[in-house]
């Protein structure tokens, strides 16, 4: 339904409210920041769909465009909270192996070669990019975090929160829903303002008990915040402390490691050693063969008796070889399972630990 802003100003006033700005969608208003004249603290007033009204000639210097944007959410809790990983950083850390069956490498057979193929492959690296659109979505996705933790504060209350960070504007909504806006040239700043969101109903049913409300509310939200700040330094201290336990086990994982491969090794030694064997039994067979079709008599059922040892033995070699096989098979595939779970723990880890000193020496920022 149309509203006069005319008569919303002086209702505004006549509460000892003073209107800063406007925030319009299209023609419509859709908030107005206004301030107390009182406690000299700002708050935002949401204007329902139903109602509708435009903004005055004489309010344009202070009215500001505003669009919603989507934000687009991690699929992983690592990119979640650490944000997409920089390739080239990922490509530093993880060496590209070359071979030297492979071009430019010189090659035995160089006629083989197929020359435009291996040129081409050269060019196979990746370009990354930088997307500046990814970091402002970056911002945003710790805005929305933050107002759904947020939220909770103020579930069964008519009044919300909004956040305004350089020229973001993200709001929860008196149905729990958080939407994310971009102010259209508005003077950005680095700090993150905090505002009580009032839907316009809200405040003509509260208005006579209404600042009373928002000083108890803006009370309690700094009494929440000055809480989770203690528990959590008190949680990540608990972290830190388990950083020798954590080196302790990665010793103890890589002893691991290193002792699989040496078993390995004295397995693939003791299985070369029986292989070797085995073709030294299928030689002498093969003798005893061309020796029996030479011989008769006793002489030849002399070297069939010998023969049939042979194969006996060569029976338990295959069957000792075949044991061993297995042994190989299941160290590699531990070595390798340990390896890549290693890896990817760690990796995952670091990032993580990476963006938590970060985000630890931003505290240090705040003090200046």
């Amino acid at each position: 339904m149309p509203l006069s802003i005319d008569k919303l100003i002086h209702l505004f006033e006549k509460k000892e409210f003073i209107v800063r700005k406007f925030f319009v969608i299209g023609e419509n208003c859709k908030f107005i920041e206004i301030m107390s004249i009182n406690n000299i603290n700002s708050y935002f007033i949401h204007i329902p769909s139903e109602y509708s009204f435009g903004v005055r000639s004489s309010d344009k210097h202070n009215t500001f465009r505003i669009k919603a944007i989507p934000i687009l959410k991690p699929e992983n809790m690592e990119d979640k909270y650490a944000g997409k990983l920089n390739a080239n950083v990922i490509a530093q850390r993880y060496d590209e192996i070359e071979l030297k069956s492979q071009y430019p490498y010189q090659l035995k057979e160089c006629d083989d070669i197929d020359m435009e193929n291996n040129m081409i492959e050269q060019y196979k690296r990746p370009i990354v990019l930088k997307d500046v659109e990814e970091e402002d979505n970056k911002t945003l996705q710790c805005i929305f975090r933050q107002l759904k933790r947020l939220r909770f504060c103020v579930q069964f209350l008519k009044y919300k929160f909004c956040i305004i960070y350089k020229s973001y504007f993200c709001v929860l909504h008196s149905n729990d829903t958080i939407e994310c806006f971009k102010i259209k040239n508005y003077m950005e700043n680095n700090y993150r303002d905090l505002y009580i969101t009032i839907d316009l109903e809200v405040f003509y049913e509260n208005n006579k008990i209404l600042l009373d409300d928002l000083q108890e509310l803006e009370s309690g939200i700094r009494g929440v915040l000055d809480k989770n700040q203690h528990v959590q330094s008190k949680h990540l201290q608990i972290m830190i402390n388990k950083q020798q336990e954590i080196i302790h086990i990665l010793d103890i994982l890589y002893n691991l490691k290193q002792r699989y491969r040496t078993d390995l090794q004295k397995v693939i030694v003791l299985f070369k050693q029986i292989d070797k064997s085995i073709k030294l039994f299928m030689n002498n067979i093969n003798e005893h063969n061309i020796s029996i079709q030479k011989t008769t008599g006793r002489q030849q059922d002399k070297l069939i008796q010998e023969k049939q040892k042979m194969f006996t033995r060569l029976a338990a070699l295959y069957d000792k070889k075949e044991e061993l096989a297995k042994i190989i098979i299941n160290f590699r595939r531990l070595d390798s399972n340990l390896s890549l779970n290693i890896d990817r723990i760690m990796f995952d880890n670091n990032v993580m630990i990476d963006k938590i000193f970060k985000n630890l020496n931003q505290l240090n920022h705040l003090i200046k």
